[in-house]
């Protein structure tokens, strides 16, 4: 956040944060990513040499992670109202929105 506070209102030493947001499964997709906490897991689907297939995660840490179960009222209140606020106090703030097509950040 631009002011140095994170969304649960504590100074924070750093001026950039990572959020990532979770868009729902579209009904023809695996549905193979959770988050957790502060954390995006994704589930792979691998086969060792002997051809046995398993699950391999892999777990990637972020600000916030908010799932599919999140609103993007959770979003705004604990990732962007802070740059709101420092904003109209005067002070600089951006959040910058990337992601591949369809991967939902009209949704958010």
């Amino acid at each position: 956040t631009g002011n140095g506070a994170g969304g649960d209102g504590k100074t924070s030493k750093n001026n950039l944060q990572v959020v990532v947001r979770k868009r729902p499964a579209a009904a023809h997709e695996d549905d193979c990513v959770d988050c957790v906490e502060d954390q995006v897991q994704v589930r792979e689907a691998k086969v060792k040499v002997d051809l046995t297939p398993y699950m391999q995660k892999h777990v990637f840490a972020y600000d916030e992670a908010f799932g599919d179960d999140d609103s993007t009222g959770d979003v705004y209140t604990r990732a962007i109202k802070d740059l709101i606020e420092n904003f109209f106090q005067g002070g600089t703030s951006t959040c910058f929105c990337f992601g591949q097509t369809a991967s939902g950040k009209t949704f958010t």
